[in-house]
């Protein structure tokens, strides 16, 4: 017996290769969902073995005039052999995007990315040295300030407004959000202000998942939540990811990563108390996501809260993953 879930993604399938076909005039092959999220990622492919990802752009928090900002980023970024980026495929019409409805007749913004080259990037060393010196030359770029998003990155204001939503929102929230808050402040009281930090442009969620690596060359993708901030974000999306996977290996990988991007910062004390920081500003914003966007059960929102309590205590004590051993080793 087929479910309901099965009937709509079979239509959902239907409908976007031939929206696909409409738009872009390809010979379509196979149509596959890959991402069936907030964003919705199909995987396409057309005779000649060409390969696409179609994204459907989620329906609330995203203006058309955002999501056109951040594919005509791409085209301004300067690519090389260390840095690549997935670029929307214009349609016939020579638009960089179109609208199309699936099975829950929502219309939807939607692009086309050719697939990028290469494998999916490993939690080590050698690809995470690779990781770093592309977001080095992501960074380097000056020019895409004037054409980024108008987002700004690293929001304390919104953080705040995070805090204050979650604690709202459940009463055993509240312990930990404080406990937060105060943290928050213990670390800001150690110096390096977020306005001390390199500014410039961001890609805004620098992970492993929104890149893949071909030799020397990483191919980034999902620009999503990109926009202008302190750089040092990016570097601690990383860390962040490294401490909530709860890796053993998670300093040696951490000073390869920065050691690859800028030997230098290994040995500044004001680099390592902003990254305490930007990891814990990197939690809060992943808690914003899950309030506006996510459905959790009530034992799944206590995980929440119980992280967000654990990784504070371990960002104002000293104590994160990352900073097992010397700092400047």
């Amino acid at each position: 017996m087929t479910s309901d879930s099965e009937t709509h993604s079979s239509d959902d399938v239907a409908l976007v290769r031939h929206a696909v076909v409409a738009a872009y005039g390809i010979n379509v092959i196979d149509v596959r969902e890959v991402v069936r999220g907030v964003n919705r990622t199909f995987f396409i492919s057309e005779s000649g073995d060409w390969t696409y990802y179609l994204r459907l752009y989620r329906t609330h928090g995203r203006s058309d005039d955002e999501i056109e900002s951040e594919l005509r980023l791409l085209e301004r970024v300067e690519q090389d052999e260390v840095l690549g980026v997935s670029i929307a495929r214009p349609t016939l019409d020579g638009s960089r995007s179109f609208r199309v409805a699936l099975s829950d007749s929502v219309m939807r913004r939607a692009a086309l990315f050719d697939g990028a080259v290469g494998r999916p990037l490993r939690m080590t060393e050698d690809d995470l040295e690779v990781a770093a010196q592309a977001l080095r030359r992501l960074h380097d770029q000056p020019s895409l300030k004037d054409c980024a998003p108008r987002r700004q990155i690293a929001d304390i204001r919104e953080a705040d407004r995070t805090l204050t939503r979650l604690a709202g929102r459940f009463t055993y929230a509240g312990r930990a959000v404080a406990a937060a808050r105060e943290r928050w402040e213990r670390l800001v009281a150690t110096g390096c202000s977020l306005s001390r930090m390199p500014f410039g442009f961001c890609h805004g969620d620098y992970r492993v998942a929104n890149m893949r690596i071909d030799g020397s060359r990483i191919t980034l993708f999902d620009f999503d939540d990109s926009g202008c901030g302190p750089q040092w974000f990016d570097l601690a999306t990383i860390g962040w990811w490294l401490e909530i996977d709860g890796r053993c290996d998670a300093a040696s990988l951490w000073r390869a990563f920065v050691w690859a991007y800028l030997p230098e910062l290994h040995g500044s004390q004001d680099f390592h108390r902003a990254i305490s920081r930007l990891i814990l500003l990197n939690e809060i914003n992943s808690i914003r996501f899950l309030l506006h966007y996510c459905a959790l059960d009530d034992d799944l929102w206590r995980d929440v809260v119980r992280r967000l309590d654990e990784l504070s205590l371990r960002a104002v004590s000293g104590q994160l993953g990352i900073n097992r051993g010397p700092v400047g080793a």
